[in-house]
């Protein structure tokens, strides 16, 4: 018998199991464990379907249909980290939203249950048997999925104004609040991606183009 596993902590199993010989056993035969991967369908990574771009011409299209309204666009591996996505012609009807792939539901709006069922396959990545869970939903802070730090929308953040002292050397700035202003945005921003992120999500989204 050859032992490839001496943790127990290693093993996972629906119930108790060991391969023990059977002194009343009269034949050779072996027992033998093994174990056989689940090939798993995920969506290609950010890196690999969003590349950074500066025009709009150069950005990701894609499209839904009226039997498949919604598009599993692409996945954000575990260790990701500042992944920022721009989307271009936007209307009310259309929404973005992140899912593990166990279905947990991190950011976006609450699936209806034809959107769940719809959605939720192991064909765009889902693992089979995922229940979905709204409890991590647009939650902040500690009371996110593993305080992961996902946001849809646009947000402003206090910032310090730096302050000098008479003879110019520098002072602790002063907090200036924060304050949301609108314009134009400019085809040179990009999104970039790090190390440092601790679970990997999925983004749906109807959309017609992305970058």
């Amino acid at each position: 018998m050859r032992l490839l596993i001496n943790d127990t902590l290693k093993v996972a199993a629906a119930a108790q199991f060991r391969v023990a010989e059977d002194s009343n056993n009269p034949t050779n035969a072996l027992a033998t464990l093994s174990y056989s991967p689940v090939t798993q369908q995920n969506p290609s990574d950010i890196s690999a379907v969003l590349k950074p771009n500066g025009t709009f011409e150069s950005g990701t299209a894609f499209s839904a249909s009226a039997s498949q309204p919604f598009k599993v666009l692409t996945a954000v591996s575990q260790g990701t980290q500042d992944a920022v996505v721009y989307l271009d012609q936007l209307n009310a009807s259309q929404e973005i939203q992140v899912l593990t792939r166990e279905g947990v539901h991190v950011a976006g709006k609450a699936l209806s249950d034809d959107q769940e069922s719809m959605i939720l396959r192991s064909q765009y990545g889902f693992q089979t048997g995922s229940n979905y869970d709204v409890h991590y939903l647009n939650q902040l802070g500690d009371q996110a999925y593993k305080q992961s730090d996902v946001f849809i929308g646009v947000k402003a953040a206090p910032t310090l104004s730096q302050v000098f002292d008479d003879a110019g050397g520098a002072m602790p700035g002063t907090p200036v609040a924060a304050k949301l202003t609108s314009a134009t945005i400019r085809w040179q921003l990009d999104w970039g991606c790090d190390s440092g992120w601790r679970t990997g999500v999925e983004w749906c989204r109807t959309r017609r183009a992305a970058r």
